[in-house]
């Protein structure tokens, strides 16, 4: 699962995790340098990001663009709240 920032605290029902014998982990793989890097490749044109965008949709498709997702049918949607 990918999850954002809470920013807030969290509760996490340990108990669970240990009956199902669950595995938690965490990570925080953007630093500083690796935006810089990023923007820099996409000034320079480096990297083709279009093709990363599976669909661009008005927040009202929000059902189906999840489903899309979870089906493994999209790799990237874009919600735009100007289409209708």
């Amino acid at each position: 699962m990918q999850i954002g920032v809470f920013g807030r605290p969290v509760t996490v029902p340990l108990d669970e995790v240990f009956r199902k014998e669950l595995v938690v982990t965490s990570g925080f793989a953007s630093t500083p340098q690796s935006w810089r890097r990023a923007v820099s490749l996409i000034e320079r044109r480096s990297v083709e990001l279009e093709p990363l965008v599976s669909d661009v949709v008005p927040l009202t498709a929000w059902e189906r663009a999840f489903a899309d997702l979870r089906a493994g049918r999209a790799l990237k949607i874009v919600f735009d709240p100007r289409l209708a």
